[in-house]
């Protein structure tokens, strides 16, 4: 729950997700950048990018963790 003060002195109070870890969310990821930290976020990646976990890490390691870099990356080596 985020706390706001409006212009006019109004206290609002509003509830954040962050939906890039959402464990109930499958499929695809939904964001523009790869995070390796969790093993659920791992294998979704390398589903959505077609690759093996290795493969994934180290186009992370070379690129960083953009998923247009890593993307771009893995395509040039197949």
């Amino acid at each position: 729950m985020a706390l706001n003060v409006t212009a006019s002195g109004v206290l609002e109070a509003r509830k954040e997700y962050n939906v890039g870890d959402d464990k109930t969310k499958r499929g695809a990821p939904d964001n523009k950048l790869i995070s390796l930290g969790q093993d659920y976020e791992v294998r979704d990646w390398c589903m959505a990018l077609g690759c093996t976990e290795a493969e994934l890490r180290a186009a992370v390691k070379a690129v960083g963790n953009s998923a247009v870099a890593v993307r771009e990356y893995l395509a040039k080596k197949k």
